[in-house]
């Protein structure tokens, strides 16, 4: 089975009902290690710009660095996206 590398960047996801971008981020990592997935890289807060005025409260956006097998490539982009 081959391996897939995938970069996950995601950002403007706060919301009171769900919290911000980074503890999203974290249910994400929880549901991807319970998947089996290889971190290839700690997870990767980027702060965006400060100038901005539609910017949200923590004004940053995640990466998440993974090699898992192309047959879970669907479940991860489902997770992700849900």
């Amino acid at each position: 089975m081959a391996l897939q590398y995938l970069h996950i960047g995601f950002d403007d996801t706060d919301s009171p009902r769900r919290g911000c971008t980074t503890y999203i981020a974290a249910l994400i990592v929880e549901k991807l290690e319970k998947l089996g997935v290889e971190f290839t890289d700690y997870p990767n807060l980027v702060r965006l710009n400060p100038n901005v005025p539609w910017k949200t409260r923590g004004n940053g956006a995640l990466c998440l660095r993974i090699r898992c097998n192309e047959n879970v490539v669907d479940k991860v982009k489902e997770i992700v996206i849900d």
